[in-house]
């Protein structure tokens, strides 16, 4: 923990953003309910920034080295099985229907996304050119990190301190997946 913090201070300081609007939108409940409040989005113009940007959905990027569970994740998320995961060459594009009884209240729709749409995107380092394809189609990124790899968060730091210096990721929403 004391490295992810470290190293939103070092983003923070780079390109001046606080680290508390990073997480502020995604809302993670529980580990498969995700929540995306379409008011907080809309009043950062982040739907208006993003090319292709849908008002019933929200894009988001999964990335993250190999081998780190970003397609475990979606996966996980769409209430798939998960037991043969395959790295993944290119990307792979998952939907998920916001307004399923298993993502919130009822009450809740009229302020949510109908769908979160996920691009999981390969980490290998010959594939990772691929990334900055699509920093602009997404609103925000879900940046996936495997916590027991320790010998990798150099590489990590590298790419995330890249990653925040890119105009078309520049006051987008990043979370931290560990």
């Amino acid at each position: 923990m004391k490295f992810l913090s470290s190293l939103l201070q070092k983003c923070c300081f780079i390109r001046r953003f606080d680290p508390r609007l990073c997480l502020c939108n995604l809302h993670l409940y529980h580990h498969n309910r995700f929540k995306i409040r379409k008011s907080y989005l809309e009043s950062r113009n982040d739907s208006k920034r993003c090319k292709n940007g849908e008002t019933d959905s929200v894009k988001l990027l999964l990335i993250g080295l190999d081998n780190a569970g970003k397609t475990t994740l979606a996966l996980h998320l769409r209430k798939e099985s998960t037991n043969q995961v395959i790295p993944t060459i290119g990307f792979t594009r998952y939907e998920l229907n916001t307004l399923d009884s298993d993502y919130g209240d009822v009450e809740d729709h009229q302020d949510r996304f109908e769908k979160i749409i996920l691009y999981d995107v390969g980490g290998g380092s010959k594939i990772r050119g691929i990334w900055k394809n699509y920093y602009a189609l997404v609103h925000g990124f879900i940046f996936v990190v495997d916590s027991i790899d320790l010998e990798r968060f150099n590489e990590i730091k590298e790419l995330l301190l890249e990653m925040v210096s890119i105009p078309n990721v520049i006051g987008k929403s990043i979370l931290m997946s560990v």
